[in-house]
């Protein structure tokens, strides 16, 4: 629960200083992300949530950071036994467009690494994150897919503030 708290006041403090930034420079951008959460080994479904603020280094190049929250249900791969798995990532990396800036249609792939607190029932660690996928960006509305650890496919949509 601590760490929702943390995730929660994290979230605000971004939102309040990307608000800020939009307004004096258009390099800025946030994208808030919702989307479907389904582990690879363990069989299961759930939900995702995150924030990606970014800057845009050149037409072609963005850095990108995340924050995210991911939630499933889960059976283990080699027990079966049911559980519960959350994910808080914090990650930063790089966002290379397919087309430039001018287009309405913008495909991108990116690439973050950063850390990630895995929870399952009453295991807690922390790892090494890392965020990949291909999204397309449509007249400022977002749909991608993506690899997250430890281990999550997660279809995502959002929209470019």
């Amino acid at each position: 629960m601590n760490n929702r708290i943390k995730l929660f006041w994290l979230t605000l403090l971004f939102l309040s200083l990307c608000s800020t930034t939009i307004a004096q420079k258009r390099n800025f951008s946030i994208s808030p992300t919702i989307g479907l959460n389904s582990p690879i080994l363990d069989n299961g479904s759930g939900f995702h949530l995150g924030l990606n603020p970014a800057y845009a280094v050149s037409s072609r190049f963005t850095i990108e950071s995340q924050i995210s929250f991911a939630y499933a249900k889960t059976r283990q791969f080699l027990s079966g036994e049911s559980d519960v798995q959350e994910d808080f990532n914090a990650l930063i990396g790089g966002r290379l467009y397919v087309r430039s800036d001018e287009k309405k249609v913008r495909p991108y792939f990116n690439l973050l690494l950063g850390g990630t607190l895995n929870r399952m029932s009453d295991n807690q660690e922390y790892i090494f994150g890392i965020s990949t996928g291909f999204f397309v960006d449509i007249r400022r509305f977002l749909i991608g897919l993506s690899f997250e650890t430890p281990g999550n496919v997660i279809l995502k949509i959002g929209y470019v503030f």
